[in-house]
């Protein structure tokens, strides 16, 4: 999955099996590729992200690095 993904967005497999991993967060460039082919706006996915790490920090989980 992560390859097909991959392929899609335009982005390498070792990103997309990061964000999935929770290594890397979902940045602009990659919230814009994923609207355009999930169809699920943008600024969703960087809520998504934003609530996910806001989680982590809150329970002291480990807190996601930038994506390159």
């Amino acid at each position: 999955m992560p390859a097909g993904l991959a392929t899609q967005i335009g982005a390498p497999e070792r990103v997309v099996t990061q964000i999935i991993d929770g290594a890397t967060s979902i940045n602009p460039e990659i919230a814009a590729h994923l609207e355009r082919i999930l169809g699920t706006p943008a600024y969703m996915w960087i809520e998504l992200q934003e609530n996910y790490e806001k989680a982590a920090n809150e329970i002291g989980g480990e807190h996601i690095r930038e994506s390159d």
